[in-house]
């Protein structure tokens, strides 16, 4: 696979993720309104190294799409297959990720906290998964990861993942604090980041 047609094809899906994550954003914004402090309930021990690899991984792909030579040092092109799974990784992740935007609707922060106006969803995607935003962009963000056949990037795409998952327990709590038995109950019945089989 040419250079070109890598960089290009990358570029299309991060841009992508882009505009539906902040036309949903936005929108969640401007109908909650509430301003939050990411330190007050995430920690800094969890909010600081989560933000740093979430930056890592927009600078890595900046770097990729602009200047690939620079990551050259961790290129896997030798797995021809990588370009062509990435490709079916990100095209099958975007319509969960719209699915899990529009089922989260004006509930969506960047932190754990909750707003004011927020309710409990378990309806569309929520029905399935608890947490299904973490789950979607992971395998978005490995589908980007083969599409540029860099293990440095899917190291980073992992380690994201690991790390929200860190956070998870945190915001539980909040939840549970929020919503109470109702959010126990949801919990049982419910997958975390994968659906329950039984």
């Amino acid at each position: 696979m040419d250079e070109l047609t890598l960089r290009y094809t990358y570029a299309a899906f991060f841009i992508i993720f882009i505009i539906i994550s902040s036309v949903y954003r936005i929108k969640a914004t401007k109908k909650g309104g509430d301003a939050f402090d990411v330190m007050k309930k995430e920690g800094i021990s969890v909010a600081i190294p989560l933000r740093l690899v979430g930056f890592s991984l927009t600078i890595g792909s900046l770097i990729f799409i602009f200047y690939p030579s620079a990551l050259a040092f961790a290129n896997l092109r030798e797995y021809n297959w990588f370009f062509t799974a990435g490709i079916i990784l990100c095209i099958i992740s975007f319509p969960f990720i719209i699915w899990t935007f529009q089922s989260l609707g004006k509930n969506i922060t960047e932190t754990v906290e909750t707003r004011k106006s927020n309710e409990l969803v378990t309806t569309g995607i929520y029905k399935y998964l608890r947490h299904p935003i973490y789950t979607t962009t992971f395998f978005y963000n490995c589908g980007l990861a083969f599409i540029a056949a860099n293990w440095l990037i899917g190291t980073i795409a992992i380690a994201l993942f690991v790390l929200l998952i860190i956070r998870t327990s945190n915001e539980e709590k909040i939840l549970i604090e929020k919503y109470g038995d109702d959010y126990r109950n949801y919990m049982e019945r419910t997958g975390g980041h994968f659906p329950k089989l039984f």
